[in-house]
């Protein structure tokens, strides 16, 4: 199901390179969630490399537990049976 996964670090990643990168994985079929943990403060990073809609795909937490919590699984299991 899952073709390939891009990992951002904003710290050393290149803005430009991140999201041209994610719009040929998206051109190529891929359907991309974003999962911003902490502090993520290149929302327009983060909102460039998700597929739309991307109040559905880009999935913003605080706390590495929250992973696991009921809320943030059905917010994950939304966004990937829309894009199909």
């Amino acid at each position: 199901m899952f073709q390939k996964l891009f990992l951002s670090n904003q710290i050393i990643s290149f803005y430009h390179r991140t999201i041209a990168n994610a719009v040929d994985a998206r051109y190529a079929g891929i359907y991309i969630i974003v999962i911003a943990i902490g502090n993520f403060s290149n929302m327009v990073e983060l909102v460039g490399i998700a597929s739309p809609p991307t109040s559905l795909t880009v999935l913003p937490i605080d706390q590495f537990q929250k992973l696991a919590t009921q809320d943030f699984v059905d917010s994950v299991l939304t966004g990937v049976l829309d894009g199909m």
